[in-house]
């Protein structure tokens, strides 16, 4: 256990010297630049695997808020560790595998047979970026057995003026019937549903469209514009994956607070 930890360490430090650049560039003003590294480890009882776009300018605005999310994601709140990339992958990595072997091994003890190494998987990455915001979303995926993994999908657009990150709180009126008429049309273009009143068929325990909730998750910027997105089993059964909607940028003004709409160049 020992060799194949230390090997794996030591591909995770060689992967980030040099790092190779992942993203072509633009002029975007405060271009937030990232570099690719990776981690991986696996046996007869367990993988994972982490891949994260790590911002490279140490002395950019974002880059300490970025890390400290992307520390969060894996699991890691240790300042130290999570300003040493490498260090955080290697870390974060080796309690993830150490975790799945555990939970494989008292599996086997209990009589079970794996079919499947239990399996563990995240995916950070910047996906999107103006002059005025970054995004940067993290998909983790994890296997313990049974009939499906689960997969976690956390999104967080930052604020380049002061690193801050946004919420609902962007929206004139988040409980208010503009944004809840989006929400109810974005669903029904997911689910392919002609008519709203039909929507509450493909949803779990909700007997009325009015009586949709807030996603969890808060909202975040893509290019395409403002989405809104439930995790499984959040209003709708695993199968439906996760449910989104996406606001035009052009119709979401309309639904900003004028401070937002500043603030994120809309």
């Amino acid at each position: 256990m020992k060799r194949v930890i230390y090997s794996c360490l030591l591909t995770a430090a060689l992967s980030a010297l040099p790092l190779a650049n992942s993203m072509a560039q633009t002029a975007l003003k405060d271009s937030v630049k990232t570099d690719t590294l990776s981690f991986s480890m696996k046996n007869s009882l367990g993988e994972c695997n982490i891949k994260a776009e790590i911002p490279t300018e140490e002395k950019a605005r974002l880059t300490p808020v970025i890390m400290k999310s992307i520390g969060e994601a894996l699991g890691c709140t240790d300042q130290t560790v999570v300003s040493d990339p490498v260090r955080l992958l290697s870390e974060a990595g080796v309690k993830k595998f150490r975790y799945l072997n555990s939970e494989a091994q008292d599996a086997v003890n209990a009589g079970a047979t794996l079919y499947a190494p239990y399996f563990y998987s995240a995916d950070i990455k910047k996906v999107y970026e103006s002059d005025k915001a970054a995004t940067y979303t993290s998909t983790a995926y994890t296997f313990l057995g049974g009939a499906h993994g689960m997969t976690v999908f956390i999104p967080v657009t930052y604020l380049k003026a002061d690193g801050s990150k946004i919420g609902f709180d962007i929206f004139k009126d988040k409980n208010g019937k503009a944004l809840k008429a989006c929400i109810i049309a974005g669903l029904q273009k997911y689910f392919d549903v002609k008519k709203a009143k039909d929507l509450k068929d493909y949803l779990l325990d909700i007997s009325s469209v009015n009586k949709i909730p807030l996603p969890k998750t808060p909202p975040y910027l893509t290019k395409d514009g403002i989405t809104l997105l439930y995790q499984s089993y959040e209003i709708a059964p695993y199968a439906a994956g996760m449910p989104s909607i996406t606001i035009p940028y052009s119709e979401a003004k309309a639904l900003l607070t004028a401070e937002a709409a500043e603030k994120l160049g809309i």
